[in-house]
């Protein structure tokens, strides 16, 4: 058995596809582009209007650059993109700008805009953002994903929904929910929310202002601040290896619950404390109040702060230095029934492409952002690649070897790109990131910790599993076994049978081509099978409603029963009802597929 340890090797040079703005606590932002020196550089402007009737639902999947969306009182989308490119020459320049390509997809008042960048052969010597300043009707709906870029949202009404990776937040004066998913060292600014919302963080400096309604915040190493909140608020907030600080004036009358674990809870207020082994509780009780906070805290302190008079507002960290990227290629030749082991230890995407060659091609690489300059490329040595083969088994694993925090390194990740016959063997274990897997012939088995799992294209059975996240699935002749938690199970077009459980989170079914067996917990299920039931189903939720779309022309003998909620069907059904319980039951067509919906705390509905 052949082994290669990799941590060293490739060509330095600054990631292309980042751009970086600090947030002041005014929330102006600084942008500042990649490094251009010593390049040409092409700049292109794209403009696209879209004209809506209505409340509109904006669609934006972008990277490499910030998104900046204003409510304004026009009912026209404006998208305007600010194109940058760098390279050896001003022709290479200005041809790949004109191959950045700004997609809109309109119909009636739907609006999907993407960014899609050419792609970049990997010795190439070119870089390039681009920003998105939107305008849109301030009813409009925001779905805004962005990778490797700040994002900015200001002035609207409708519901915002949000998921960034790697890049700063500033929302501002938003009466719509807001729902916020968001990962790295990086600013959270919130300020005049006025609904609440949701958010997801991780390693993420988060600071709320003026927030009223529901707020519910979860963050996972990065410190909470929360100041002047709404006079009707109810605060549920959990940190996680971060301290939270709540500002106060000095005539509040709050009802707060607090409780930390390996920590310490210091107020200016006198709470009721009890404390249990390491951890601590305290509380003020003033149920009538109409401010309610709930601070939760683990490895770190919960901060109470009252005063007569709001302190300034102290600026938010400028954040560190722009990313630095390596990348290095390696090739294997690849045996019939050989198996492609994937161990991803550490946060990074892992995609495996299957291809009609006989190697397989293996481009590896990891980026980092590291505050001292001279400390470069021992933070790039602390993430390391190691490559197992022997005839059954090519094992590629990475893993953080070195305290990347004593480095300066205030975020990294080690991506992998595998392209290899179709007929491999998969087998993925990612810690976190995005797996994805496509054009495949063979098993597929993905065991994922958080993150995302993408899975298309698969002519064979596949198993999947991610514990914090979503799994998307499509297009597979085999079988599918998938286990999620805390995410959406989407599944399309697979012709086997399906079997999966979800727990905390929402199951969506297309076009199942066999029988189907779900287990729901905490979410809803929805089955859309409009060629007609092909197999048996047995689908169970509990705290969660099923909906199930058929044609009239299915063949199926449907078997409903309801404990704590409602039954609705276009077809014919018999049984009991007894107040919201009910067992009904009813023949379509031949009655061949014996179809079982059951819910406990749900509701049923056939349509």
């Amino acid at each position: 058995m052949k082994i290669l340890s990799l941590k060293c090797a490739g060509t330095l040079f600054l990631a292309h596809f980042f751009i970086h703005a600090s947030v002041c606590a005014q929330g102006a932002g600084n942008v500042q582009g990649v490094d251009f020196t010593g390049l040409a550089t092409f700049s292109r402007v794209v403009e696209k209007t879209y004209p809506v009737a209505g409340a509109a639902d904006l669609f934006v999947s972008h990277g490499s650059g910030a998104i900046r969306v204003l409510g304004w009182d026009q009912q026209v989308v404006r998208v305007k993109a600010n194109i940058e490119v760098g390279a050896e020459n001003a022709i290479q320049a200005e041809r790949f700008a004109q191959k950045v390509e700004i997609s809109g997809n309109h119909v009636g008042d739907r609006l999907e805009v993407r960014t899609v960048y050419p792609l970049i052969e990997p010795d190439a010597k070119r870089w390039y953002t681009a920003d998105l300043e939107i305008s849109v009707p301030r009813n409009t709906r925001l779905s805004l994903v962005n990778n490797w870029g700040d994002i900015f949202v200001s002035g609207t009404s409708g519901d915002v929904t949000l998921d960034s990776q790697y890049g700063n937040i500033d929302l501002t004066d938003i009466s719509g929910v807001v729902r916020a998913r968001a990962k790295g060292a990086f600013v959270l600014r919130a300020v005049g929310l006025h609904k609440g919302g949701s958010f997801f963080l991780r390693s993420t400096e988060a600071y709320f202002e003026d927030v009223s309604g529901s707020l519910y915040v979860n963050n996972y190493l990065g410190p909470i601040e929360i100041r002047a909140p709404g006079e009707q608020v109810d605060m549920d907030v959990i940190s996680e290896s971060g301290p939270i600080h709540l500002y106060l004036p000095f005539d509040s009358s709050p009802n707060i619950e607090t409780s930390v674990e390996f920590g310490s809870i210091e107020s200016d207020l006198l709470l009721n404390s009890e404390t249990w082994g390491e951890r601590t509780q305290s509380r003020l009780v003033n149920p009538q109040s109409s401010q309610h906070f709930d601070l939760d805290a683990s490895f770190e302190s919960i901060y109470i702060h009252v005063s007569e008079s709001e302190p300034a507002v102290a600026a938010l960290s400028q954040g560190p230095s722009k990313p630095i990227q390596e990348d290095i290629t390696l090739t294997y030749s690849a045996a019939p029934g050989l198996e492609i082991l994937i161990d991803a230890a550490m946060f990074g995407d892992v995609r495996v492409e299957g291809v009609d060659s006989q190697g397989i091609e293996l481009t590896a690489t990891r980026i980092v952002r590291v505050s001292d300059v001279d400390k470069v490329q021992m933070a790039l040595e602390g993430l390391a690649l190691r490559v197992e083969e022997s005839p059954e088994r090519l094992k590629i694993a990475t893993s953080v070897q070195d305290d990347m925090v004593a480095l300066g390194c205030t975020s990294y990740r080690y991506d992998l790109l595998i392209r290899c016959p179709k007929s491999t063997l998969i087998h993925v274990v990612a810690e976190d990131g995005h797996t994805y897997v496509v054009d495949m012939n063979s098993t597929v088995v993905v065991e994922q910790a958080q993150g995302k799992v993408t899975l298309k294209n698969i002519q064979n059975s596949v198993q999947v599993t991610n514990a914090f996240g979503d799994i998307e699935v499509s297009d597979i002749s085999g079988m599918l076994t998938a286990n999620g938690t805390r995410g959406t199970i989407s599944v399309r077009n697979v012709k086997r049978d399906l079997d999966i459980t979800c727990d905390q989170g929402k199951t969506i079914i297309e076009s199942p081509g066999a029988a189907v067996r779900v287990r729901n917990s905490g979410g809803d299920v929805r089955i859309i099978a409009l060629e007609g039931i092909l197999g048996d189903y047995e689908v169970f939720t509990e705290n969660g409603n099923i909906s199930m779309a058929i044609p009239s022309t299915a063949d199926a003998w449907l078997i409903l029963n309801v404990d704590g909620g409602t039954i609705y069907s276009t077809f014919q059904l018999a049984g009991t009802s007894e107040r919201d319980t009910h067992a009904v039951q009813g023949q379509l067509n031949g009655g061949t597929h014996r179809v079982v919906l059951e819910t406990h705390q749900g509701s049923i509905q056939i349509d």
